[in-house]
């Protein structure tokens, strides 16, 4: 039956048709319970009204149901509305594979890692006994990014009929008995069906691999490896028939055409064993020499598409042999077993709003017990915290925690910790109106002791404090040292005095020991990373740059045992930032979000009405970029390991070229002198140097000095002053003639990122003195006036070139007010005025061009995207003792 838009199934109302497929019909719609989409898809006749294969199909459901992983779509639940049967599922965006194929034949390189996914997918589900039995082109679907979900995973046999398993039967050709009408439905499955399949013998997951190297021949030639003019004649050639081979790409690798053979061998005992053979020989494929002759080779298929497959196959080559050479091979990860954690999609995971704001925080707290998720949501623009209960499913809102950041649960599991309104609070997990314990302008990570203390670091630049957990005066209990600006991600080993922290210095960020309330500085224990702490497995789990890692540590002699192994390597993670993405449960429980670093951009021009135009640069970690006053250059600053370079992009002609070590360059009026950072064991100086590198930087002024923005009227830098704490900086002004310092913003609360006016009668700058970042304007140099110009929180503010308008960002938005300094300063309402998938960075990582009409900003689509999907391995600690043994 054919359901109009506004019908409702239960709490489902249907949006669209998306079209029939063997199991009946298919529609979108919203789950009005959770606000997210799925797709529903309405049973046969034929099964709603049998009781015994309704009944057969519900148990079946249930095992789809456990198969979460992120290369198949997700079968939600199994519903019934009245006489009708209907499954819902997730609804995955994007075109199958089958509309891919119909614009003609799929690139080899560009199908490989199409089908390591699929090959993925199929090998987790194979691992719990279930096979898709109608895997085809139509069922593959590929979303905008790139990503791979199989659909209708197992519901082939699902749908089909108990029979006697001894009679030979078509019942293992679901859509032949179940949709028999539907000749473009037989022709589409006939194509794809193992022989076994054809004959009606019982079948394994080899027929999965059968139509695995189906798609994958149809992929890269663009016609089916067995084809006819009717169900009889395809079958019969599955059954006779070889493919077409010499239709095969001639720059084929050899690996991947024995791939193919393995795949469509007719029979089963020749056929290849496992989806996880099968993905291992396709990502190995790349390495093998090319079956490509001068003779035969076609333009469109040069052997450039493989350079970058070559490049990396030859760094993996070293890597072995490199390997090779040690006394004992390290233990190689092995794929996890993991399942899925769908958010609703009007509540996702919230991305980092800002550097500033995300610098230490988690996202994500799984209760030691193991009972419940709390995470960051983004709601109407704004963070609040979600709870999961991890038993049920139910995703409910936490009253009072609007502007939350960075969840911490008690030891108990009946208190969540969370940062606000520049504060400390904590508010039961059941409800109640949420508690204030201590001042914390930003808190940089934290952690509730099992001594009845919460350790946290209360803002950006700080040493670590603690507060008794039912309130009181924060206390510092652990010692700055001269070469560390900052501590950030407390963790206090149970049972101890002994503080896991992140260290931050100008020129790395460490793993340190600290002994709570010692006057001895921290010790080091890892010469990088961030957010450590001590599992209950004895090991040292900690991130890296996208990488979770693990490492044996020693309780006794309180150091690391051994090389750090990474044990995942797609966690999305923001490492400028620097926070810890995963969280876990004492009984091992991994809960995380996929993904990778989305620190990396790339520099794009944007301009009001959303064009993008993207500069000749690749996708990497930026920081801070300023356009030439001329327009011609843009200079902007790359890390380059514990240090940074300056780099200074010609946009005539696109090239980029090193300058010299440094960050936060600015450029003179003239855009032939570039002043920037230096960073010594003293701490930051400013140098200037010629644009042309021609000649030796030269010291402008010597540490302690941060270069913030200049002008005619000369140089603005902060350093820090008073109590590191919680007052860490004043911003000071120095003369062109650079005799003179002369304080213009000094208070308790922070001043930084300050920008002049045109006419360098107004200063813009940050400020947290409200509790949260927000842009304040002030005339300059007198400070004598003060005005907040943000509304809803800001950061980075510059003029336009004009001096009319006051711009600043916030997360993914930029905006605007206008700005009159007639007889009396008057300020505009903000108003956004750009948004888009564009990241922060540390320092300015945005800029004018000269005429104002567009933005450089650095870009990058992953960072913008809901998050609504959590990844969870339920035997996390297994695996790590497993790779990281701590005898």
């Amino acid at each position: 039956m054919a359901l109009e838009a506004g019908t409702r199934l239960g709490h489902y109302e249907v949006v669209s048709s998306l079209g029939a497929g063997g199991m009946g019909e298919v529609y979108r719609a919203k789950d009005t319970k959770l606000g997210r989409e799925v797709a529903v898809k309405l049973l046969l006749d034929e099964v709603s009204s049998d009781p015994e294969r309704l009944a057969r199909f519900e148990r079946e459901a249930r095992v789809l149901a456990s198969l979460n992983h992120k290369n198949i779509a997700s079968l939600h639940a199994f519903e019934r509305e009245g006489d009708t049967g209907f499954l819902v599922m997730e609804l995955v965006e994007g075109e199958t594979l089958a509309d891919r194929i119909r614009r003609g034949a799929i690139p080899v390189d560009e199908a490989l890692p199409l089908f390591v996914q699929v090959a993925e997918g199929l090998e987790a589900a194979h691992e719990k006994g279930v096979i898709h039995r109608d895997l085809k082109p139509a069922n593959i679907k590929i979303s905008p990014d790139g990503v791979v979900k199989i659909l209708d995973f197992g519901l082939a046999k699902a749908t089909s009929p108990d029979l006697d398993p001894a009679a030979a039967t078509l019942s293992n050709s679901p859509t032949l008995t179940l949709a028999a009408t539907m000749r473009g439905q037989i022709l589409g499955t006939a194509a794809y069906m193992a022989p076994e399949q054809a004959k009606g013998s019982p079948v394994d997951k080899r027929a999965d691999l059968w139509a695995f190297g189906a798609c994958l021949y149809e992929a890269i030639t663009a016609k089916r490896a067995f084809d006819g003019n009717d169900a009889t004649d395809i079958l019969g050639s599955v059954l006779k028939l070889e493919p077409d081979w010499d239709a095969l790409p001639a720059e084929l690798p050899d690996a991947l055409k024995r791939v193919l053979e393995r795949c469509l061998a007719k029979d089963p005992r020749q056929r290849a064993r496992d989806a996880g053979d099968l993905r291992l020989d396709l990502e190995a494929a790349p390495r093998e020499k090319l079956s490509l002759s001068p003779e035969t080779a076609r333009p469109e298929h040069s052997l450039v598409r493989w350079i970058p497959w070559l490049v990396a196959a030859g760094a993996i080559a070293v890597v072995i042999t490199l390997m090779a050479s040690r006394d004992e091979a390290e233990p190689q990860p092995r794929p996890m077993t993991r399942t899925s954690i769908v958010l609703p999609l009007e509540a996702p995971l919230a991305p980092p709003s800002s550097f500033h704001l995300a610098i230490g925080r988690t996202s994500l707290a799984l209760a030691p017990d193991g009972s419940f998720l709390v995470y960051v949501a983004w709601v109407d623009h704004a963070h609040h915290l979600y709870r999961r209960d991890m038993r049920s499913g139910e995703i409910t809102p936490m009253q009072g925690t609007e502007g939350a950041q960075g969840p911490l649960f008690s030891p108990d599991s009946r208190w969540v910790g969370f940062f606000a309104d520049g504060r400390l609070k904590k508010v039961l997990l059941d409800g109640g109106e949420p508690q204030v314990l201590a001042t914390a302008v930003w808190g940089s990570g934290a952690d509730w002791g099992s001594d009845g203390h919460i350790y946290f670091a209360p803002t950006e630049a700080s040493r670590i404090y603690r507060v008794p957990e039912n309130g009181g005066g924060a206390e510092p209990v652990t010692v700055l040292p001269k070469d560390t600006f900052m501590q950030t991600h407390p963790w206090l080993l149970p049972g101890t005095r002994d503080l896991i922290l992140t260290s931050h210095s100008q020129r790395r960020r460490i793993v340190s020991r600290a002994t709570v309330s010692s006057s001895e500085a921290p010790s080091l224990l890892l010469e990088r990373g961030h957010g450590a702490r001590v599992s209950p497995s004895g090991h040292l789990i900690f991130m890296d740059e996208g990488r979770l890692l693990a490492v044996a540590y020693d309780r006794a002699d309180k150091s690391v045992a051994g090389t750090p192994i990474v044990i995942l390597d797609d966690v999305r993670n923001d490492s400028m930032a620097g926070h810890m993405s995963a969280t876990f449960s004492n009984s091992g429980t991994l809960i995380y979000p996929g993904g990778s670093d989305i620190s990396r951009g790339r520099f794009v021009w944007a301009d009001r009405q959303g064009n993008r135009e993207p500069l000749n640069l690749p996708v990497a970690s930026y920081q801070d970029s300023d356009v030439s006053p001329d327009g011609r250059t843009i200079a902007y600053t790359v890390p380059e390991g514990v240090e940074s370079r300056i780099w200074v992009y010609d946009i005539e002609r696109g090239t980029a070229r090193p300058l010299t070590p440094g960050s936060g360059p600015f450029w003179s009026s003239v855009s032939d002198t570039l002043f920037y950072t230096s960073f010594t064991d003293a701490g930051p100086s400013v140098w200037r140097i010629g644009a042309e590198g021609s000649a030796s930087p030269t010291e402008v002024l010597p540490a302690p000095a941060h270069l913030q923005t200049l002008g005619e009227v000369g140089i603005i830098y902060d350093v820090r002053q008073g109590d590191v704490s919680f007052a860490p900086w004043a911003e000071q002004l120095v003369a062109v003639d650079l005799d003179e310092a002369r304080l213009i913003l000094a208070s308790e609360a922070q001043e930084t990122f300050a920008a002049l006016s045109p006419d360098e009668r107004w200063l813009a700058y940050m400020s947290d003195e409200s509790g949260t970042w927000e842009i304040y304007v002030t005339d300059f140099p007198e400070a004598s006036i003060k005005r907040r110009v943000s509304t809803a929180g800001g950061e980075e503010p510059r003029w336009s070139p004009d001096g009319s308008e006051i711009i600043w960002r916030f997360g993914v938005d930029w905006f605007s007010v206008d700005f009159d300094d007639g007889e009396e300063m008057k300020l505009g309402a903000p108003m956004i005025i750009l948004s888009g998938p564009f990241i922060n960075v540390p320092g300015w990582s945005w800029d004018f061009s000269p005429d104002g009409r567009r933005f450089l900003v650095l870009e990058n689509e992953e960072a913008s995207e809901a998050l609504t999907e959590l990844a969870v391995i339920h035997d996390f600690f297994e695996e790590v003792e497993r790779l990281v043994p701590t005898d």
